[in-house]
Order: structure tokens, then sequence, then C-alpha cells
């Protein structure tokens, strides 16, 4: 049977290959509760879910190729509350997950952390026991917290047509995981708050590893929405794919700071970079600047529509006072001087409002414009210089 879409063009038909030998547990009929049929599920088995509104959270430990979906998406959401739970889904200790057509409602609440927790590291208790291959698609989730947090040793994991609303550090966030995939999904900020991020990946900044660096991870085709600080920030990534991302954020945002679009940031540890990222057709609007590129060695920017949004200025006389599209360099507000290399532009810069400043700025005092090509770039302003300072 064909799905009904409504995120991003996202389209599914719901046919499963069922392993000969997996058994599908039915909730209620069989289970009263979605933690009891996981609880007594096997290697490959389902969980079905009929419509209705369970009590979280939901631990899932060490059940591998496990699905937990919704029975028949079309007659009525299958909700997780975790209103008054720090967690509404807990995975941990597992080879092969499937989460589908769920949603976890944690708002409003005052305890909730995260909508999903990977715990790879043993956040939740019981100690560091790592999962891998874990996909969550057509998922709602609403959390003042965070949306799906990957922490520890969890690696390849694939957000695929989720809709997430938060109000905290971020919908999508990993440390040193690898092989993450956010793609056709909707991020936007809950009503009355001002998230950090929206997608936030760093290497060296997650608390429960050993600092290494984030491999292989693919951004794209999600509409990212609201006030969120900064839409995506990544540090000490590499091989890191950013395309045909839809970002329009509120400038400035509810609690009256700047924003800023995709940034690659210094991370925790004093000269890490980040290597080998590419940046291609976003179209990202309303940031004081669209593009931050700091703290990496060799990047493409092609075919992107950028446009700053003229925010205010937090220095007096600060370059990035009125909003530009592309810094280059690390802004005043990073307290860093960490440099941009081996970059090469090509695209469009729709600036929205008529200052003087170039819209892309290369910050001199740290950074080596030589090292980076500017390459049939151009900007909508006719009175602004492209280059600078």
């Amino acid at each position: 049977m064909l799905a009904k879409s409504t995120l991003l063009g996202c389209t599914v038909v719901f046919t499963v290959a069922v392993p000969v030998l997996a058994s599908t547990l039915r909730v209620p009929q069989d289970f009263p509760t979605i933690q009891e049929a996981v609880d007594a599920a096997a290697i490959d088995d389902i969980v079905a879910v009929a419509a209705g509104t369970y009590p979280g959270p939901v631990l899932i430990d060490g059940k591998n190729h496990l699905t937990l979906k919704a029975a028949d998406p079309m007659t009525g959401p299958v909700v997780i509350d975790a209103k008054e739970q720090p967690y509404g889904i807990v995975a941990r200790n597992l080879d092969g997950l499937v989460l589908e057509w769920l949603t976890v409602d944690a708002y409003p609440s005052e305890v909730n952390r995260s909508g999903i927790l990977l715990d790879g590291a043993g956040v939740a208790g019981g100690g560091p026991a790592p999962l891998s291959r874990v996909v969550i698609r057509f998922t709602n989730i609403k959390s003042p917290g965070n949306g799906i947090d990957i922490n520890g040793g969890t690696v390849h994991v694939v957000s695929h047509c989720n809709d997430i609303q938060v109000g905290g550090d971020y919908a999508v966030g990993w440390g040193s995981n690898d092989l993450i995939r956010v793609k056709y999904s909707h991020l936007s900020s809950l009503p009355g708050t001002s998230p950090r991020y929206a997608i936030y990946a760093a290497g060296t900044c997650e608390p429960y590893t050993d600092g290494t660096v984030s491999f292989h991870n693919r951004i794209y085709r999600n509409r990212i929405e609201g006030s969120f600080a900064e839409a995506m920030r990544f540090q000490n990534v590499q091989d890191h794919i950013v395309g045909n991302n839809v970002v329009r954020l509120a400038a400035p945002t509810r609690d009256g700071r700047d924003t800023f679009g995709i940034v690659f940031g210094p991370g925790c540890v004093q000269g890490s970079l980040s290597f080998d990222v590419s940046v291609l057709s976003n179209d990202v609007a309303g940031a004081r600047y669209a593009l931050v590129l700091g703290a990496l060695d060799g990047a493409r920017v092609m075919n992107n529509k950028f446009g700053g949004n003229g925010s205010r200025s937090q220095t007096p006389n600060s370059p990035l006072g009125y909003g530009g599209a592309v810094f280059i360099g690390v802004p005043d507000d990073f307290s860093s001087s960490v440099c941009g290399l081996n970059i090469r532009l090509n695209n469009m810069l729709n600036l929205l409002s008529p200052r003087t400043e170039p819209a892309v700025w290369i910050d001199q005092a740290g950074c080596n414009a030589a090292n980076n090509v500017m390459d049939r770039t151009n900007t909508t302003d006719p009175g602004r210089k492209l280059v600078g300072p």
C-alpha cells in the first residue's frame, strides 16, 4: 500500500521482507506494552504496535535486527509518551535496529533530555555497549531537549524522513561517530525556544569518546527552520558532505542571538581541524553569515545559494555587523583564529541587504587568501565588493 507523504517528497510502500524465522509480536493484542514485546523479541523479530499512546521509555538492549514500528500508520499515530522521562527510546548493545512510523512525544516536559538516545556510551546506565546499523525513519519527535542523540561506540546511523522539533542543544547530534546519514528530514524549533543547533557533529567535543574524528557523514535534502543559533555545526569531521539542504532561520533568535547557517568551526582540542569537506547545492537564508569556514583544510563549496540577513552588530565596527554570505576564518564570536584553507568557491551569493562590506570575508589576520579560490562566484548586490576586506 502506498502511504501519503508529508515530508520533503518522502514516499514509501508498506512492503517488508520478513526472514523466514522472524515472528511478529503485536501490541496490545499479544503484549500490553511495547516494553514487554521488546523484551520478548528474538533476533529478526518485528514488534508491530497498534495506534495509541504507550508509556516510555522503551529500552532496546541486546536485540539484534529488531524492527519496532507502527502496525498500520494510516489508522493513527503510535505515541510513546516521554513527558515524565529523560528519554523516549533508548537503544544499546545491538547490531541492526529499525524504528519507523513512531511518535516520541516529550513536550512539554521538565525532565526530558532526548527523544531517542542511541546509547553506545552507557549514559542511561549499564556501561558502554556499542551499537551499529540503526535506521530511524518516518518518525516524529517533540522534545524540549534533543531529538536524536548519538553517542559512544555508535556507528552507521540513518535518520530518514523524520520530523523533529526540539528546544535544547540539537535535533540530531553526535561526537566521534562514523557513517551518520541525516536525509529528507524536517528539523525545527519548538515554539518559544532557541535551540543551539539543528545538526551538530563534534569529533572532539563528545564527552564520552577519546577525541577522534567523525568520518564519512552525509547530510542532504533536509529542511531546517526556526530559531536555531546555528543550522549546522561541524567540528573535527572528515569526508563530510552537506548537500541540497534548505535552511530558513529566524534572525536574530528569540533570545537575541545572531544566527549562522552552516558552520565548520574549531574543535575542543587546540589545533584540531576538519578535512575533505563538500558543501554542495544548499539554499541558506536568514543567517548573519550563511557559511562559516574555519578550522578546516580542504573544502569544495559549489552551486550553493547563500544569503546574509543584515543582522545586528555585536561588536562596534565588526566586519560581521551587517551580515554577509561567507566568512573564511572564524568570527570573533567563536573565540578562535583558526583558518579555513584550500577552499574552492563556486556559488551565488544572494545578499538580502545592501551593505558595503564584502560578500566573502577572508580573515587576513589569520588566513592566507592565496590558498582559497573564488571560481565563478557571484553576488546579487552590484554595489557590494565580492571578496575582502
